[in-house]
């Protein structure tokens, strides 16, 4: 069965969760590829998914914040030869959230 990310370029989605005083936040990864390093919360664009809503799902699963309106930031590509994975991301940004953030699926 063919693999988004190493068979074919897969789809992700990340969003900058951005507070009032302009600071953002991070997320330490520790899974693979990414183990050890800062980012936005994020992940895999599911089949059929619109990719605001797959940022949505994404930062509310990893972060454990409610997530309120989201916009359109950049694209971001990612390729990794060492794992063989190619990556295209659609990154949306919001300052619409409730709730203190948890580290709950990096």
């Amino acid at each position: 069965m063919a693999r988004p990310g190493v068979d074919f370029p897969g789809v992700g989605c990340g969003l900058v969760i951005q507070r009032a005083d302009g600071r953002v936040l991070l997320c330490k990864r520790l899974k693979a590829p990414e183990a050890g390093h800062w980012n936005i919360v994020g992940g895999k664009v599911d089949h059929m998914e619109i990719s605001a809503e797959a940022s949505l799902r994404e930062a509310e699963e990893e972060s454990g914040l409610t997530i309120g309106a989201v916009e359109f930031l950049c694209l971001s590509e990612e390729i990794i030869p060492a794992d063989g994975q190619h990556w295209v991301s659609l990154i949306y940004v919001t300052r619409d959230f409730s709730g203190e953030p948890q580290l709950t699926e990096p």
